[in-house]
């Protein structure tokens, strides 16, 4: 009894009820019974015992670990999915201006492609009357040239109005993320952010200090 005399102690036993922990004694031998006992949450007959009952076999927490895992790689992917759904619907939905100039482009190809073909075409059907037309064909082909001249100055002049770089000179600004992804919303950017503003002379980084409403 005078081994587990400390064990009855008061103070002991004041700190093992105040303790936020839950404690489990296992003092001495199945036999034995001291204060301390009767103030845990939980008396084991003996130290091993206590031991025993706070100890789970390695295979159990791994396999907790790993459905764990499991579980968080599963919500981040779903995360992740979403988010990149989102973001391509966004995507669609805005369209790229480079998207819009180059299909322009290839259409103000296929026209000078169709003029070349058809001045070629022109130039057979003349050459084949050119000594009916001879006063007729410099003046007519002149007309000819100069109609073609202007639509694909037309064609250009629609095309030029069409470069985002014309909106940027007006005073607007393309804001993208540090992704690059564009910024279209206030709710996009919090304090803090990073920030690119692509401007019609260059880009300037900016920080967002407080986003308005």
């Amino acid at each position: 009894i005078e081994d587990l005399w400390a064990f009855n102690d008061e103070q002991l036993a004041r700190t093992i009820v105040q303790s936020p922990v839950p404690l489990i004694s296992g003092i001495g031998h199945e036999t034995d019974f001291t204060i301390a006992d009767f103030c845990a949450d939980l008396r084991a007959p003996t130290p091993t015992a206590a031991a025993e009952l706070l100890a789970q076999p390695r295979d159990i927490w791994l396999g907790a670990l790993d459905r764990l895992a499991g579980r968080i790689r599963d919500a981040v992917q779903r995360q992740l999915d979403a988010r990149q759904q989102r973001l391509d619907q966004a995507a669609a939905r805005l369209g790229r201006p480079s998207g819009r100039v180059a299909h322009q482009q290839m259409q103000l190809a296929q026209l000078a492609q169709r003029m070349r073909h058809g001045a070629q075409r022109s130039l057979q059907h003349r050459a084949q009357a050119r000594q009916a037309l001879q006063v007729q064909l410099p003046a007519a082909w002149q007309r000819h040239l100069a109609r073609q001249a202007d639509r694909l100055e037309r064609a250009a002049l629609r095309l030029e109005l069409l470069d985002p770089r014309l909106v940027l000179q007006r005073g607007y600004a393309l804001l993208t993320s540090a992704g690059g992804q564009a910024v279209t919303q206030v709710r996009q950017a919090r304090p803090g952010d990073a920030l690119r503003a692509t401007l019609a002379d260059g880009t300037i980084d900016l920080t967002v200090a407080q986003p308005g409403v």
